[in-house]
């Protein structure tokens, strides 16, 4: 997983280990949605690790959970699905420093969103960047690599286990 300031560039390596990869746990809703509704959430995420431009370690823990996947178009030729990943709100802890990140609602409020798409085929689930996702409350080290008001986005490919269908109207599995 990739963390970025979409402001100045700055980038951050995430993840458990070199060689773990990112997991979430959640639910899906198996079988029709109502249009509007969400097709499932995250309710667990475990604290991970970013490392960037200075070296630092930083420690990233969630602060709202859960986070919700909201699917909201269905491409057949390709048979993937996309939409918004809503809710988000997380914390970072380096050397000396400290950054909120969450939407427009500010630091603590579950407002950031950041856009997925889904590949019904190869069962990948894939975080696209930016959406609306801000640092807040930054501190330390981290000043002038990340400053309040900075838009982040985070890019992660992830494999859902078991393999689900995911459209915007229901999931299979």
């Amino acid at each position: 997983m990739r963390l970025t300031d979409y402001h100045d560039g700055a980038q951050w390596a995430c993840g458990y280990s070199a060689s773990s990869p990112f997991t979430a746990s959640g639910t899906l809703v198996v079988g029709s949605v109502p249009a509007g509704q969400s097709i499932g959430e995250w309710t667990s995420l475990p604290s991970f690790m970013c490392s960037g431009p200075l070296g630092i370690v930083h420690t990233v823990t969630v602060g709202k959970l859960p986070w919700h996947l909201d699917a909201t178009a269905y491409d057949a030729a390709s048979d993937t699905t996309t939409g918004m990943l809503t809710g988000l709100s997380f914390h970072w802890v380096g050397l000396g420093s400290t950054v909120d990140f969450d939407g427009p609602g500010g630091a603590g409020s579950g407002t950031g969103s950041l856009p997925f798409s889904y590949d019904n085929a190869a069962h990948l689930l894939t975080l696209n960047g930016g959406g609306a996702l801000e640092a807040y409350n930054v501190t330390g080290t981290d000043l002038g690599l990340l400053d309040d008001g900075d838009p982040v986005g985070l890019d992660a490919t992830m494999p859902v286990t078991p393999a689900q269908t995911i459209r915007p109207d229901g999931v299979t599995g």
